[in-house]
């Protein structure tokens, strides 16, 4: 169902338009908006009247609908004379509003496209607030704030009119859900048209500017707007900081990462001081997922002095192969005191780090305590490695078994075990483990090369 339509009015617009047009009402939800954008609204008047006439006749069919038709143009001194032709379609709406003690199915709401307050805009404004014609301005100052209860301020970066109506609507929808748990400011900020003046139907606002006919990324929208509201009046009245941090979360509990650390850099610059800390944590967080290490590093030293800084600390001193810096770090964020999965977790990649070095006795005494916490496949295998290289094959094949008992589908570690009965003279055994590692991946070159070797009778 479609939340908003905004149609771009222009002499270029093709006869079928009002036809299109109509063909959209069923489509409508049970409350929605049409904006009619003109530039010149004597040119355009009776498309507009048209449209109002249609609508009219749509709702009186369907009388569970609700449509706001806000009709967008530059100011002129007749302004009145054309909104009475129109005030004969919506009045009877009125009525029934009046009578049923309700709002009116089908309002009017011009927004008057202004640059400087005149006597004969007061007027206009008096007569439509009197009409029941609520009016709104559109400016590219925010001297009319006080003026009228709708004022729609010109971003910087608009190219046309449309893209400040496209700011505002996914600005508020965004503020409409920021207090939401879930991921929902992430996702899509609701069915909107755009009737271009070729008469092409659009699926969203950033299709248009693009001059696709498939809905856009949202949260790449999200992101553009935010960025581009930075020091507009409606993101002074809210915490445009607050909402990159509630963005920057979302994505982050939706693993995209790229998108959260976008979101977590403009939040930074917008934030107090006493707050940097803990988004320096989160840009450094993203950082390693993105395997930008030496990035991530640098964020983590400016972050909160606790277990989970120390170990990301470790974590990226390990992946940039600095395993003994990485060492200190784990070992520092044990000494924070962690808890549960946690330790379990800063314990494995302890281990992991002496494994690396070569210090197997060492790896083999941590990962035992590791497996306190978490006795899954990572850490059955780790040890079987250690115990292999220790030279101790009897209990590599028990860590390697474990394994397969957990993940039958582990095709390297049928070849580990094999390798382990070879080495324990247990050829036959050795044979059917290799052959079953090889019937789940073919590509494993030193099992291939075992059962060549076992085959053989080396």
């Amino acid at each position: 169902m479609i939340s908003a339509v905004y149609v771009i009015l222009d002499k270029e617009n093709p006869n079928s338009l009002i036809e299109d047009i109509k063909g959209l009402f069923p489509r409508l939800k049970l409350f929605s908006e049409i904006f009619l954008l003109s530039n010149d609204l004597v040119s355009d008047f009776e498309k507009v009247f048209l449209i109002t006439k249609q609508l009219s006749i749509f709702l009186k069919e369907y009388d569970f609908c609700r449509v706001n038709l806000n009709i967008v143009h530059p100011f002129f001194k007749e302004i009145k004379q054309y909104y009475l032709k129109l005030n004969t379609i919506i009045e009877p709406f009125n009525i029934e509003g009046y009578i049923h003690q309700g709002t009116p199915r089908l309002i009017l709401l011009p927004i008057i496209i202004v640059d400087k307050e005149t006597p004969e805009l007061a007027n206009i404004l008096y007569f439509l607030e009197e009409s029941f014609m609520m009016p709104g301005i559109y400016t590219k100052s925010s001297t009319f704030r006080d003026r009228v209860e709708r004022v729609f301020i010109e971003p910087d970066s608009a190219g046309e009119i449309l893209d400040t109506f496209a700011y505002y609507h996914i600005f508020n929808d965004m503020l409409d859900k920021v207090d939401f748990l879930d991921d929902r400011i992430i996702g899509d900020c609701g069915s909107n048209l755009i009737i271009g003046r070729d008469g092409k139907v659009y699926p969203c606002f950033r299709a248009y500017q693009l001059g696709l006919f498939k809905k856009c990324n949202c949260p790449d929208c999200k992101y553009n707007v935010l960025k581009c509201l930075k020091d507009h009046p409606l993101s002074k009245e809210a915490d445009t900081g607050s909402l990159h941090v509630r963005m920057a979360f979302a994505h982050l509990e939706s693993n995209n990462f790229s998108y959260a650390l976008r979101h977590l850099r403009e939040a930074l610059y917008l934030c107090k001081e006493d707050e940097r800390p803990n988004l320096y944590f989160y840009i450094g967080l993203c950082q390693a997922n993105l395997n930008r290490y030496h990035d991530a590093i640098e964020m983590f030293k400016k972050s909160p002095k606790d277990y989970n800084t120390a170990f990301y600390l470790g974590f990226c001193y390990l992946n940039n192969g600095d395993c003994e810096t990485a060492i200190k770090h784990f070992k520092d964020a044990l000494k924070l005191d962690p808890r549960g999965e946690d330790r379990g977790r800063i314990l494995f990649y302890l281990g992991l780090c002496y494994k690396n070095l070569g210090n197997y006795v060492r790896a083999i005494e941590v990962l035992n305590r590791a497996r306190a916490f978490n006795d899954g496949v990572e850490i059955n295998n780790l040890l079987g490695i250690c115990h292999f290289k220790s030279r101790d094959y009897e209990n590599a094949l028990g860590f390697f078994k474990n394994v397969i008992s957990l993940d039958p589908s582990s095709a390297i570690d049928y070849a580990n075990i094999c390798i382990c009965l070879k080495a324990l003279g247990r050829r036959e055994d050795a044979i059917k483990y290799c052959e079953k590692s090889l019937s789940l991946d073919p590509t494993i070159d030193f099992a291939k090369e075992a059962l060549k070797e076992l085959k053989s009778g080396n």
